[in-house]
C-alpha cells in the first residue's frame, strides 16, 4: 500500500504544486491523506497478526 499511495502523494503533489510559494495548508492535506491511509493500512495489518511491524517498516521505508 505504501508503495502505490506513495506514488499517488507524490503524483498529486506536482499536479496540485503543493510546495509553491502560496503555501496553502489545504494542498498540503491533499498531499499527505494518501500517506496516512497507508501508514493506517500497515498499522491494520500488524494488528491483525498478518505481518511483523519490520515488515511493514521496511515496507514503507522502500
Amino acid at each position: 500500500s505504501f508503495a502505490g499511495l506513495g506514488f499517488l502523494s507524490l503524483y498529486l503533489s506536482g499536479k496540485i504544486k503543493a510546495f509553491d510559494q502560496s503555501g496553502h495548508i489545504a494542498k498540503l492535506c491533499i498531499v499527505f491523506l494518501p500517506l496516512l491511509a497507508a501508514a493506517f493500512v500497515g498499522v491494520s495489518r500488524v494488528d491483525d497478526y498478518w505481518h511483523h511491524w519490520q515488515d511493514v517498516f521496511a515496507g514503507g521505508l522502500l
